[in-house]
C-alpha cells in the first residue's frame, strides 16, 4: 500500500511506488492524476479532485476514473462539504456520491449503486458498483469485434456473426483522507 498526496487530499493505492509513475494534471479549480504501470504504460487508475471554496466550508469533488478500453470511461464520484479554519481541516460529510460517464460514444452505464463511509474526521471511503453495455450496433463497437470486447474482460451474450450485447461489472471504490 502506498499513500500519494495532492492539493489537501492523498489517496492510498495498492502499488508499490517503485512499480508506478504518477502524472498530474492541475488548473486553478481540478486536479487530475493519472497512475501508470512502470513498465508497461498500462494506465492502472485515474483519480481526481475539483474545489470549489465558499466561506469557511468548501465543496470538493473527487472521482476514480475506470478505462474499460475502446475509450469506454465510466467515473464514480464524490461531492464532499469540507470545513476549514486556519490549518484545521475537516471532512463534514458525503453529499452526493454517483456514477457518470467521463466519455461518449454508444456504451451506457446501468445499475449504478453508490455509497459512503465517514472512517474519521480526515478520512472516508467512497464505493460503488455499476455496470458497463455496449451493444453490437453502437458507436463504441464499430470496428471492434466481439472477441475484441470479450478480451477486454466483458461478459458476451449473442454470437460474433449476429448482434451481440458486452457487459462488464464495474466494482469501484477508494479512500479519501486530508
Amino acid at each position: 500500500m502506498t499513500e500519494k498526496n495532492w492539493n489537501d487530499i492523498s489517496v492510498e493505492v495498492t502499488y508499490l511506488s517503485d512499480e508506478i509513475d504518477i502524472e498530474r494534471q492541475e488548473n486553478l479549480s481540478e486536479t487530475r492524476v493519472t497512475i501508470k504501470d512502470k513498465k508497461t504504460g498500462e494506465i492502472l487508475r485515474t483519480v481526481g479532485e475539483i474545489t470549489n471554496l465558499l466561506r469557511t466550508n468548501y465543496n470538493k469533488t473527487i472521482y476514480e476514473e475506470y478505462d474499460c478500453g475502446r475509450g469506454i470511461k465510466p467515473r464514480l464520484y464524490g461531492d464532499i462539504l469540507m470545513y476549514f479554519s486556519g490549518s484545521f481541516h475537516e471532512i463534514v460529510k458525503a453529499t452526493n456520491i454517483y456514477w457518470k460517464e467521463a466519455s461518449s460514444g454508444g456504451w451506457k452505464l446501468k445499475e449504478k449503486q453508490s455509497g459512503w463511509t465517514k472512517m474519521a474526521p480526515n478520512r472516508f471511503e467512497v464505493y460503488g458498483n455499476a455496470i458497463v453495455t455496449v451493444e453490437s450496433t453502437s458507436e463504441v463497437s464499430m470496428g471492434a469485434s466481439f472477441s475484441m470486447f470479450e478480451g477486454l474482460g466483458f461478459d458476451m451474450s449473442g454470437s460474433s456473426s449476429s448482434t451481440w450485447h458486452a457487459r462488464k461489472i464495474i466494482n469501484g471504490g477508494f479512500v479519501y483522507k486530508i
